[in-house]
């Protein structure tokens, strides 16, 4: 392999790494892709900035030329950088543009999340409203009471007949539907444009397909879910997109600019949160966004929260401020994190010892 000597390394713009505290994370924004390594290669990486190949090897003399040339071969093969001259190189260093990693939108609320339920159902249609008016990108309603299709069917009427939100999302027990999938698909999703997900529960087998009809994704679990199911960290979750990754940096992921309204009509940051904001029955959205609190959890993001600054998941993790391992610490770690970055091992975090003291906190 010695024709690789003289040759040097380029790693794409828009390929990051996130150093953890035994592994990092090579994640390619544009490809939505990521893949894990051992924290010890990345000095090994970050040298490519400045050394050819053969200078690299002289740098870390333990490695082999052989080990260091396969290293890199893989990371062009999996589209995070490519072989180049010198000439080529000094280019891509000197006049290639960082990825802009400013996040930004044209939206008040990125999203809102509506707890359903008819009882209130003026009050609820007139919060949709004005969140409509106030810019709200995306909608999720979670039917968690025993509704006709009818009545799920006017909700959806009103919403479409609006057009003022980005896309809509649903979360639906499938007993409200007879157990049938196929009237779901027939009266729900092949009916209303702008889905883009929904979300049965209580389904006879776990399922996830795509209609290419009306672009909406169909996940179905055979588990429960209730308001307070929210917040679980897997790798299911993960958002690899560059937005995501953007937002990362400053941000909350799971909290900022997010507005929710639990079955009691409590206007909150997220359903699954105990800080109420108002009661939509006596309370105006400016009332709302005008609460002290009301913003103070947007801004939190990972690198300052106890373990997650600590983990290569930290970029492509929603993070939970709702159900936390100390529930008087702001800034600890999600409670259904089974993550230990410091093994780098997963583990189910409803059975940790340590955590069973919030477990009962929260009455999960």
């Amino acid at each position: 392999m010695s024709n690789y000597r003289e040759l040097f390394f380029h790693i794409f713009k828009n390929c990051k790494i996130t150093v953890g505290s035994q592994n990092a994370l090579l994640q390619n924004v544009s490809r939505s892709s990521m893949y894990s390594i051992d924290s010890e290669l990345v000095p090994l990486l970050k040298s490519t900035e400045y050394n050819s190949l053969m200078a690299i090897q002289n740098e870390f003399a333990d490695n082999d030329m052989d080990d260091i040339v396969v290293f890199f071969e893989w990371m062009q093969e999996i589209g995070f950088g490519k072989f180049c001259d010198e000439k080529e190189w000094s280019f891509w260093n000197t006049q290639s543009i960082e990825m802009y990693k400013e996040w930004d939108t044209p939206f008040y609320f990125n999203n809102a999340i509506i707890d359903y339920n008819e009882s209130l159902k003026d009050q609820y249609f007139s919060f949709i409203y004005k969140l409509g008016l106030k810019g709200t990108s995306m909608l999720q309603i979670r039917f968690f009471l025993d509704l006709k299709i009818e009545s799920i069917e006017e909700v959806l009427n009103y919403i479409a007949s609006l057009n003022t939100f980005y896309g809509l999302s649903l979360v639906l027990d499938v007993n409200s539907f007879g157990n049938d999938i196929n009237l779901i698909q027939e009266r729900i999703i092949d009916k209303y444009a702008i889905l883009n997900e929904v979300i049965i529960y209580n389904a006879s087998k776990e399922l996830h397909t795509y209609s290419e009809n009306t672009k909406t994704n169909l996940i179905c679990t055979s588990k429960a879910i209730d308001a307070k199911s929210c917040g679980a960290v897997q790798e299911f979750y993960f958002n690899l997109g560059i937005e995501h990754y953007t937002e990362s940096l400053e941000y909350n992921t799971c909290l900022n600019r997010k507005i929710a309204v639990d079955s009691q009509g409590n206007i909150k940051n997220c359903p699954s949160m105990m800080e109420s904001f108002g009661i939509i029955t006596d309370t105006t959205l400016a009332e709302v966004i005008n609460h002290p609190n009301f913003k103070k959890l947007w801004s939190i993001n990972k690198d300052e929260i106890s373990k997650c600054r600590d983990c290569e998941f930290r970029r492509v993790c929603t993070d939970c401020r709702a159900y936390l391992d100390n529930p008087e610490d702001i800034f600890s770690a999600p409670l259904k994190c089974g993550y230990d970055p410091y093994s780098a091992q997963w583990e189910e975090w409803s059975t940790n010892p340590i955590k069973q003291k919030a477990i009962e906190y929260y009455q999960l």
